[in-house]
């Protein structure tokens, strides 16, 4: 199962979006973050959900005193390995602020898929496609640090950890 955060200050299509995945990709949990404040309270979610990637809305700043790209800068400090994107109802151009790379920016008419028109639905697909590599990048990595981890726990215990 895929867990995939979802941060939005007006989540009225978050149920919508949330079918749309479940209903072509039923091992994808879309998790809406409702109830945070601060930037410290959506990343203790992160931990509490233990989500996969994040997809998080662009304009936030009229409810919160930041905006998406913001929030993103501030988890990726926290959590590096943790791969976030804008969803944005506003143009991509208007997202400029250097903080998110373009590849990580969607429209939300990435989820306008009805009448299964083929070229909407492929890019549905690659969009889900990205958000699965992307988790399963994050996945790994968090197996690497936690054998890594082991590693040097052990070697404490031994009092053989050093310095070096």
């Amino acid at each position: 199962m895929y867990k995939i955060g979802y941060i939005d200050d007006h989540p009225d299509q978050y149920e919508n979006y949330r079918k749309k995945i479940k209903r072509r990709f039923p091992d994808i949990d879309l998790i809406l973050f409702d109830g945070c404040k601060t930037k410290e309270e959506f990343l203790e979610r992160i931990y509490k959900e233990q989500v996969d990637v994040m997809l998080i809305d662009y304009k936030m700043a009229g409810t919160f005193s930041f905006d998406g790209s913001t929030l993103i800068n501030y988890i990726n400090d926290q959590v590096r390995d943790l791969e976030c994107f804008i969803l944005t109802g506003v143009e991509q151009d208007k997202v400029a602020d250097g903080l998110v790379a373009e590849r990580n920016r969607y429209s939300k008419t990435i989820f306008d898929t009805e009448g299964d028109d083929e070229e909407k639905l492929k890019k549905f697909f690659d969009f889900i496609n990205v958000l699965i590599e992307s988790a399963n990048v994050f996945r790994t990595r968090r197996e690497q640090k936690k054998e890594e981890y082991k590693v040097l726990y052990e070697k404490r215990k031994k009092e053989t950890l050093s310095l070096k």
